[in-house]
């Protein structure tokens, strides 16, 4: 699939078909495509024609993972959604009465919400769709950003 993508003698190129061959990403759920704003640049592109920009930085001597629309690398992303956005999610989450827990299985993630009805009975209040952690990345960052703002636009009218 990346073999058609090679350029002889162009070892950027082949630093970044090698580090694609080599991701957790499932190339066959991405249209791939040149990025010519990097040498040897690549892109995976999803249904909703979001790029996941491969390059290798050769200043830096690095390869280089940037989710194009957000303009943040891979490992920033996934730092922000752990660390932030789903800190947010969990604080607006308890704002609004409701405890935010997820569920990680076989490299998926659901995220829901639930409150408490008595000691013995809970009742989820708000379910997502079930994400591919790895090629779903965008999708999870921009559902948590969502869900949190209208969690906290929610608090806000309940606290006029």
């Amino acid at each position: 699939m990346l073999d058609e993508f090679k350029i002889k003698g162009d070892a950027n190129r082949k630093k970044v078909l090698d580090r694609m061959r080599l991701s957790k990403y499932d190339l066959s759920k991405f249209k791939i495509e040149e990025f010519n704003d990097y040498p040897g640049g690549m892109a995976l592109v999803d249904k909703k024609k979001r790029r996941i920009v491969f390059y290798y930085d050769y200043l830096f001597k690095k390869m280089m993972i940037v989710y194009e629309k957000l303009h943040l690398k891979e490992e920033d992303v996934k730092t922000f959604v752990s660390d932030y956005l789903w800190n947010d999610y969990s604080i607006h989450a308890e704002e609004n009465e409701q405890v935010a827990r997820f569920k990680r299985e076989n490299g998926n993630i659901t995220f829901y919400r639930y409150r408490f009805i008595n000691e013995d009975r809970t009742e989820i209040v708000h379910e997502s769709e079930t994400f591919d952690e790895t090629n779903e990345l965008y999708d999870i960052y921009l559902y948590l950003e969502k869900e949190s703002r209208q969690m906290y636009e929610n608090t806000k009218k309940n606290n006029l």
